[in-house]
């Protein structure tokens, strides 16, 4: 009888990152691709498939690759897709709710967190087995500082879930403040995705602090839910992205209080009120 390489714990990882990728290249044959969000989308799928498909070979001893390339280089990549994730959903939220948004050079800023963090595991060579916490014989791993790793790969992308929320906010009062009616549907759907990834993140963290305290058996369980949480999410996306991602920024058009064509616009009405109770013109003499 053959060994099993995948366990159905881990279909679902590869199921996330293989749906992240059919997802991207369905991004790039939509008539909107040129749009910003829809690139920064894409990066948003590339990126997590990323991190499922680097999870799924660190934690799979029966997937058997390269030494260099699973002990020294995963790391790598691992970390840096899980500190891109959070700017990558934050700037798609930020690319649909600002019309006119480009891509500037002070944008690079946001891939900081992640440059710091790939340095920080060169300067402790901190290798797959050290991050999975397996000692080597006669050698021990860096528990502090592969606790500080984790524990800001899970942090930074909450904070940046968090940014999301709020600019998602913050665009519907300018919204309601500007316009007597708008398209709901869109910013509904939105606002889901954008909570349920503040929610999966919340998750995340959640799951590494409760593991710290827990046994091996309860952390990795909680570890699967994770994997799982993110499948879902990730489906959502999917079902948006076909239905209602390309819609959001046309949800102002609905009914605005611009003036209709041959009505006085709102400013002119301002300054006739200013000129009639304020300064009262018509008491003056000609």
């Amino acid at each position: 009888m053959k060994d099993y390489i995948f366990n159905v714990h881990d279909v679902v990882l590869l199921m996330t990152a293989a749906e992240c990728l059919l997802l991207s290249i369905f991004q790039q044959v939509l008539p909107i691709r040129a749009r910003n969000y829809g690139l920064l989308l894409t990066a948003f799928l590339l990126i997590v498939a990323t991190a499922s498909a680097c999870t799924l070979v660190m934690w799979n001893d029966q997937f058997q690759v390269a030494p260099l390339f699973g002990q020294t280089l995963l790391p790598y990549l691992l970390f840096g897709a899980l500190m891109l994730k959070g700017p990558a959903i934050y700037l798609y939220v930020s690319a649909l709710t600002q019309q006119n948004l480009r891509l500037q050079r002070h944008h690079a800023l946001h891939l900081v967190p992640a440059l710091l963090l790939v340095l920080y595991l060169f300067i402790f060579d901190l290798s797959s087995d050290d991050l999975r916490r397996i000692a080597i014989a006669g050698q021990g791993f860096p528990e502090s500082a592969v606790d500080l790793v984790w524990d800001i790969s899970t942090a930074v992308p909450l904070a940046y879930a968090l940014a999301a929320v709020l600019s998602l906010r913050r665009y519907r009062g300018e919204l309601e403040d500007e316009y007597s009616h708008f398209s709901t549907t869109e910013l509904h759907w939105l606002n889901i995705l954008t909570y349920g990834v503040l929610i999966s993140w919340g998750w995340t963290l959640a799951v590494h602090v409760l593991a710290k305290y827990s046994s091996v058996e309860t952390a990795d369980l909680l570890g699967i839910a994770d994997n799982y949480v993110t499948f879902i999410l990730i489906n959502a996306f999917f079902a948006y992205s076909l239905s209602y991602a390309h819609q959001l920024l046309v949800t102002r058009p609905s009914s605005s209080r611009e003036s209709a064509p041959g009505e006085p616009s709102d400013s002119a009405i301002t300054k006739v009120r200013q000129a009639m109770e304020v300064e009262k013109l018509y008491l003056k003499k000609t």
